[in-house]
């Protein structure tokens, strides 16, 4: 296979000399042709989700009293977002265990507080079990006199092009001890 031309070589047209010297070529080349096409990826001007869903939801964790606590501090890493995956993950096997043949999977909208509970307290034993590895988690706890755990949902629609959210829904409680008794 011949050697490209150095950019050094003077016999080749300036231009050729700069294309040779350029490291990314084929780079340049893609980028050309999806300007092109005017796709314009990572900043294109389709929007990244083609459409919502009406419906979604957030979960918080609260004390005994029912006051929010901050869970990232609290838990000294654990964040909301992944207390919701755990709790998504359980709540879409409580619908397929919901289902009857030839009717669509219940919605999670359309479950009850009593439903959503089994779900609810996977999530919060898998919470208190991922705390009870980490001393400050426990100190954070203590120090708030924190017994119980409450986990509580808020549902967000969207109607008639308004975000509504709902009163939050009490799902489940799970009694803790922080002095490791």
């Amino acid at each position: 296979m011949p050697e490209p031309p150095s950019p050094a070589d003077g016999n080749q047209p300036l231009a050729a000399r700069i294309w040779a010297a350029l490291p990314l070529r084929l780079t340049l080349v893609l980028i050309a042709l999806l300007w092109v096409a005017k796709e314009n990826y990572p900043f294109s001007h389709f929007p990244m989700y083609s459409n919502f869903t009406s419906y979604d939801y957030v979960v918080f964790v609260a004390d005994q009293d029912g006051d929010p606590l901050p869970l990232e501090h609290v838990s000294a890493g654990t964040r909301t977002a992944r207390l919701k995956k755990q709790f998504n993950g359980s709540i879409n096997d409580v619908r397929e265990s919901l289902k009857v043949d030839g009717k669509p999977t219940p919605r999670k909208q359309d479950l009850t507080s009593e439903q959503k509970k089994p779900a609810g307290d996977e999530a919060l034993a898998w919470l208190w079990n991922s705390m009870q590895s980490r001393n400050a988690a426990m100190v954070r706890l203590h120090q708030r006199e924190v017994t119980e755990l409450q986990l509580y949902q808020i549902g967000i629609t969207r109607e008639k092009g308004r975000i509504v959210k709902s009163k939050p829904e009490f799902i489940s409680s799970l009694k803790i001890d922080t002095h490791g008794n």
